[in-house]
């Protein structure tokens, strides 16, 4: 339960964004490039934050720093929903991305420490979003009355009634620790290529994600409207990650990958070049299944490079520095050359990222048949 509430507010921001791009833009008077900025800002600093932890991650107790980082998650909250400049925004949105950056390391880490690395990134990933829907059905409201000010006091708040489980977060890799004390990181190819696929995936998926209330607002639905069909996203997301659950390890990871990354570029140039409510409604729930599907299974191939969780920790602050470049470059391209700009990016990334997840996915313990690959063949 901690390790799922603490992925649950470290993703928040993230999971919520489309409507915190609308407080930005209503409260503030900004355009998409200015919102946008806003949260790269943000998740920028979390994803540096959560890479750099990545490297020394066995020097650190995995509690200490999830309470550590929920402390600066709810500060910068706080002070950001309390700020009227966009200056003073960005100052505590900063503070804010590295609190969730340090909360996502101690995360992936202890994930992928635990008996069944798999399993518990499912159960994390299927509770961040029902989390998310949550907020973002009180989200949407909150906007429409205070703007960005409603959308960062509700993250408080959500922080603040997490923070007690955080005690009981638990430290996975304790056992392999005491087993064997920790040697140089190997199997560089196999993880590299993995964080560039995660990285890329993320920015291209981010860029389209942040500006979904956007595509609302190009069919005329009001803010309410937009939150409802936002919170059926996000529970979505979590019923991806619920079947990547239940599949564990039964069928490798080059399948799930390569199928989840096609399903979810088809999903975005749905959304993004059919303009009717049915297609942008089945685009971005089946975009919703499908990322968080593929995240499941490559938070996982992450954590089998590595029992002690530095390439899953790693793992995560790729996926958090993507969140944090793409709503910027998604911003600017919008301005630039609209929608379909959008979906040219997503063309390209897809076969990028197919490359890199496929070499990557012969190079894993459960690649495609289930047997270890030679550490020394990355």
């Amino acid at each position: 339960v901690a390790v799922c509430l603490a992925n649950a507010i470290a993703l928040v921001t993230g999971n919520t964004s489309p409507l915190i791009v609308a407080g930005l833009i209503d409260g503030l008077g900004l355009g998409e490039a200015g919102a946008g900025l806003v949260l790269t800002c943000e998740l920028l600093l979390m994803g540096i934050a959560a890479t750099v932890l990545a490297t020394r991650m066995t020097r650190v107790d995995a509690r200490s720093a999830s309470l550590a980082g929920a402390t600066l998650l709810l500060i910068g909250h706080g002070f950001a929903a309390g700020s009227s400049g966009i200056e003073t925004i960005i100052l505590w949105r900063c503070v804010a991305g590295v609190g969730g950056g340090i909360v996502l390391a101690a995360v992936n880490a202890t994930i992928a420490g635990a008996p069944n690395p798999a399993r518990l990134y499912g159960l994390a990933l299927m509770v961040a979003p029902l989390i998310a829907a949550v907020t973002a059905l009180a989200m949407s409201r909150a906007v429409g009355m205070f703007a960005h000010t409603g959308a960062y006091g509700l993250l408080a708040f959500v922080t603040l009634i997490v923070m007690p489980v955080l005690f009981g977060f638990p430290d996975y890799r304790r056992t392999a620790m005491s087993d064997q004390p920790p040697g140089p990181l190997t199997r560089h190819g196999a993880g590299i290529a993995l964080l560039l696929g995660i990285f890329i995936m993320g920015t291209s998926m981010m860029a389209y994600f942040a500006f979904i209330e956007r595509l609302g607002v190009r069919l005329d639905l009001s803010i309410e409207r937009i939150g409802n069909i936002f919170a059926g996203v996000v529970i979505a997301g979590a019923v991806g990650a619920g079947i990547a659950g239940a599949l564990e390890n039964r069928i490798g990871v080059r399948l799930p990958l390569i199928g989840g990354v096609l399903i979810h570029s088809a999903a975005m140039i749905l959304a993004l070049q059919v303009v009717a409510l049915p297609a942008y409604i089945g685009g971005v729930l089946l975009e919703g299944v499908a990322f968080v599907f593929t995240l499941t299974f490559q938070f996982a191939a992450a954590a089998s490079l590595d029992p002690y969780g530095r390439w899953a920790a790693a793992a995560g602050g790729a996926f958090a520095l993507s969140l944090g470049v793409g709503p910027y470059l998604g911003g600017l391209l919008i301005e630039a050359a609209g929608f379909g700009a959008l979906t040219v990016l997503t063309l390209v990334s897809t076969v990028v990222v197919i490359t890199l997840f496929w070499w990557a996915a012969d190079r894993t313990q459960n690649g495609s048949t289930g047997t270890e690959a030679d550490p020394d063949s990355a």
